[in-house]
């Protein structure tokens, strides 16, 4: 027992030698004699380096020194690689450039809440290397700027590196370039000690720490207190001391409320040999341990689980054109299985532009570079980001027109022309110029065009050009139109002649321009005539009629100029000089006459050819029915007719006489009228019975039987008489046989 307190104190006395202060009194500037030495003075240790040709005092860092307290619930970790804080830093700094062993970078002064990150430059090109590890505040700095960024690279030495600074939407500011110091980066294990776990268990204690104005290193404390212990799993095991520190372990701190320490992530102790029972040491204020505070309770510890990291996880690559219009796609890479991501597309001006996996440029993306950050997510891993390198400078995109501009209207002096883009690859502004044979027309800039004698017999053609914000402008012409004057006299026709039957209608189409060629077309009704193209027209049996139309369209041509046509009035009516007063119809007369009567006249009738009569009217005789008829006067011949029956024969009075009774006799009954004149004519009988034709009851009686009891009857008659319309009567029924 004896022996292991002199050994424990023998240890105390030498780590508070390596503590003790290399000078009694140590200030920030002052002057010191041995490069890179350390001292300790009032709670801070000073570096001795070098400023100029002197070695003085750095400004030094704050020492805390914890009162440590064990704790029953050990519980195995891993040890992490610890990372330098803001007030590590300088410390760090000046003694790890003097030892060329490690290197971190201070970045320009800065505001607070700004972004930063380091890049480096690779073939010409900055790419993004890593973000700010954080932000320390440095005297030389101003009041309204008082901080600069870190960040610990691994470069070889000589790398061309500088610092990005920006606020989206505010600012994007690069250094001054620089070059990396060192060849390798490595932490300096005086200023931040690293545990090396043992191959089979890692215990980290929790104690509670006496409070101190600051937290911000790792506290000085006594070595290593490493126990041997027993097969008893229920018995503590025996401590020992070992004679060298292997570890300085971070302890779970517990501030108390007036003070407000940061946490470090330390390594825990290495255990010597591997127990059944992993021991807690006993931390103390004094090198004089005790076997009560050396005993730790016996207790089982609880594994901590170790999170899965993404291994692969390039940086990934933008695919595309780097023009205003393309789509950018990303290229992963081989990233780990099961790793979902999250985009943000930035561009150089610091604005966040797009969160899909691709991006379609537009014109405000014009003369600045893209990149891409991707963040991998998987379940139970960290999120890991990688930064894809900035694509090339955005240039113009090029639109397209797939169908050109034309131009619709009547192409004619004086009609309007509007102008038609045609299809484009996108929708742009549009601006036009009317062209006279290639050549712009002054002020001639809106989408129609109003053509003028100046555009007769030229070609015009319309230039349409396509703008658009980010995109070069696109300048397209159409077909060039032929232009045709318009003819200057081009009257209205007019018709003379008389409209009669046999005789002609002339044009008169007035007076056109020299050299201008004229067609007609006669119309009747205005439906054009076959054949009748001629300057005059002969009225034929087919015009005559008093509600008949005729009219003439009069069309002029003229080489280099648009035919124009032009209609006539209408001539309506088509009688005849001389002509029937009325149909020729049998037992009617016909009476002949003349729009112009002479003093003699001579009359003949024709009828089948033959001479009828010689006076100005004529009877019609029934045997003349169905055959031509025609008359003459002064031998002009009238029109050809035929002769058509007379419809004047009515039938009257048709019923059936007698008593409706079994040998009774039923006699038919009826009477002929012609213009009112009553005839006994002859006719055709036919009986029914209840409806049903009696075959061969034919005649004008018939004699009831027995078998007709029960029935009805009536007959029909047909009279004919010559150069008359047949008629055909039915009686009305009869009462039923009895």
């Amino acid at each position: 027992m004896k022996r292991r307190l002199l050994v424990l104190i023998l240890v105390s006395l030498f780590l508070t030698q390596l503590i003790a202060p290399s000078s009694a009194v140590a200030k920030a500037g002052t002057k010191c004699t041995k490069l890179n030495s350390t001292t300790v003075s009032a709670g801070v240790k000073y570096t001795c380096v070098k400023s100029g040709s002197k070695l003085v005092w750095n400004k030094g860092v704050k020492v805390v020194t914890p009162t440590l307290k064990p704790s029953v619930s050990p519980r195995p970790t891993t040890s992490p690689t610890p990372t330098p804080s803001a007030t590590d830093l300088p410390a760090i700094r000046e003694t790890a450039i003097a030892n060329n062993t490690f290197y971190i970078d201070r970045g320009n002064c800065h505001s607070r809440g700004i972004n930063a990150e380091l890049q480096i430059n690779e073939a010409g090109n900055w790419k993004r290397l890593v973000g700010a590890m954080g932000w320390e505040d440095f005297a030389n700095c101003p009041a309204a700027q008082p901080v600069q960024p870190w960040a610990a690279i691994d470069v070889p030495a000589g790398t061309t590196l500088r610092w990005r600074f920006w606020l989206s939407g505010v600012f994007d500011l690069n250094s001054a370039t620089f070059m990396s110091l060192t060849k390798k980066v490595q932490t300096n294990t005086s200023a931040t000690p690293v545990a090396t776990p043992s191959a089979t268990a890692t215990i980290r204690p929790s104690v509670t720490p006496t409070p101190s104005t600051t937290a911000t290193r790792p506290p000085t404390v006594l070595p290593t207190v490493t126990p041997t212990t027993s097969t008893a799993a229920t018995r503590a095991p025996t401590p020992t001391v070992a004679p060298t520190p292997t570890v300085v372990p971070t302890p779970t701190v517990v501030p108390t409320p007036t003070v407000v320490p940061t946490p470090t992530v330390a390594p825990t102790p290495t255990v010597v040999p591997t127990p059944t029972v992993a021991p807690i040491p006993t931390v103390v204020p004094t090198p004089t341990p005790t076997a009560s505070t050396m005993r730790p309770p016996t207790v089982t510890p609880t594994p901590t689980p170790t999170p899965t990291q993404i291994l692969n996880a390039p940086n990934p690559t933008i695919v595309g054109t780097a023009k205003v219009g393309s789509t950018l796609t990303i290229s992963l890479g081989g990233w780990d299985s099961g790793v979902t991501f999250t985009y943000n597309w930035l561009r150089s001006d610091g604005a966040s532009i797009g969160s899909g996996n691709s991006y379609q440029t537009t014109g405000s993306d014009l003369e600045k570079t893209i990149w891409v950050s991707i963040t991998g997510s998987r379940a139970g891993s960290p999120s890991v980001t990688r930064v894809s390198n900035a694509t090339a400078v955005i240039q113009k995109g090029a639109m397209t027109n797939t169908i050109p501009p034309f131009i619709s209207g009547v192409t004619e002096e004086g009609e309007l022309l509007t102008a038609n883009v045609g299809t484009w690859s996108i929708s742009p502004s549009f601006s036009f110029q009317w062209l006279r044979n290639g050549i712009l027309i002054p002020g001639a800039t809106s989408s129609a065009f109003r053509l003028t004698n100046k555009d007769s017999n030229n070609r015009i053609s319309v230039k349409v050009t396509g703008t658009q914000s980010g995109y070069e402008s696109l300048a397209v012409t159409s077909s060039d139109n032929l232009i045709r004057a318009k003819l200057k006299l081009t009257p209205t026709p007019t018709i003379s002649g008389r409209g009669w039957v046999g005789y002609s209608l002339y044009s008169n189409p007035g007076t056109w321009d020299a050299e201008v060629t004229l067609t007609y077309q006669w119309l009747r009704n205005g439906t054009a005539i076959p054949g009748a193209t001629a300057p005059s027209y002969l009225l034929l049996e087919s015009d005559l009629g008093m509600d008949t139309k005729i009219s003439l369209v009069v069309t002029g041509s003229k080489a280099n100029y648009p035919s124009v046509s032009k209609t006539s009035s209408i001539v309506q009516g088509v009688g005849r000089r001389y002509g029937f007063g009325s149909t020729p119809t049998v037992d009617t007369t016909v009476i002949l006459f003349s729009t112009t009567w002479e003093r003699t006249n001579v009359f003949q009738w024709f009828v089948n050819g033959s001479v009828v009569g010689t006076s100005d009217r004529i009877f019609v005789k029934p045997e003349w029915m169905g055959q031509s008829i025609y008359a003459t006067i002064n031998g002009e011949r009238t029109h050809l007719d035929v002769i058509q029956p007379n419809s004047g024969l009515t039938l009257e009075g048709v019923r059936v006489s007698g008593v409706t009774s079994p040998g009774q006799t039923l006699t038919a009954a009826w009477y002929s009228m012609i213009r009112g004149n009553s005839f006994d004519l002859e006719g055709k009988i036919q009986w029914y019975k209840s409806g049903v034709l009696i075959p061969g009851a034919t005649s004008k009686t018939y004699v009831l039987t027995s078998n007709d009891s029960g029935s009805f009857f009536t007959f029909t008659v047909t009279v004919d008489k010559q150069g008359y319309v047949s008629r055909t009567a039915t009686s009305t029924p009869t009462a039923s046989v009895t």
